[in-house]
Order: C-alpha cells, then sequence, then structure tokens
C-alpha cells in the first residue's frame, strides 16, 4: 500500500466519521466520541490513521455488520457476504509494512462499498 497522500487521509477521515455515525458540529467540525473522549475535531486532525486507540473502535463497528475482520502481522482482510443475498460480497486484503496503514486502508474500502449497498 502507497503512502497516503493527505487528501486521502482527510477523505479517510470523513468517511469513518460519518461512517461511526459521529455528529457533525459545524461545516468543519465533527463531535468525536472516541479513545476515552469527546472532542471537537476537523476531519484533519482525527487520528484514525495513525493511532489504534482511534481504529480499534472501527474494527468493531465493522464487524458487527456482519463482516470478518482479520488482522495479521502486516495485513489486514475483510470479508463480507451478505446472509440474504449471496451475490453481495465483499473481500480485499490489504498488505503494508506499517500495520495500522493496512487496517486503515482496508477499513476504508470497505466502508465506501457497505455506503454503496
Amino acid at each position: 500500500m502507497n503512502i497516503m497522500t493527505e487528501q486521502e487521509i482527510l477523505d479517510g477521515n470523513k468517511l469513518i466519521a460519518e461512517f461511526m455515525e459521529f455528529k457533525k458540529f459545524s461545516k468543519s467540525h465533527y463531535e468525536c466520541n472516541i479513545a476515552n473522549g469527546s472532542y471537537l475535531l476537523p476531519p484533519f486532525a482525527m487520528q484514525f490513521h495513525t493511532s489504534w486507540d482511534w481504529l480499534m473502535p472501527v474494527v468493531e463497528k465493522v464487524d458487527q455488520t456482519g463482516a470478518s475482520v482479520i488482522i495479521g502481522r502486516m495485513f489486514c482482510e475483510i470479508k463480507y457476504i451478505d446472509p440474504l443475498d449471496e451475490n453481495k460480497t465483499f473481500d480485499i486484503r490489504i498488505a503494508s509494512g506499517v500495520k495500522i496503514n493496512a487496517v486503515n486502508g482496508a477499513l476504508i474500502e470497505f466502508i465506501k462499498w457497505y455506503n454503496e449497498k
């Protein structure tokens, strides 16, 4: 996985914030209830791409959708098969030299797919 650009980080943080149902407080800030606190932050200050405290609640929410999230040494794999429609599936495996990058990238791709369905 390539290093993410600032715009990709910003877009990913917005996508995750909306998936996590963070309340949009203003045009540019979200109320983030995560990592044992509540914060009013713009997407560029969110830490989904750098902090396991921020990222693991996202993993848990993806798991609650029925997806299988497997985190390995330097990879993340997410698989989903809709129990009511076997044609609605998702399967991705991202490897990276930095584990959190792989997990963040796989979660972002899953959330994009999930939002379309």
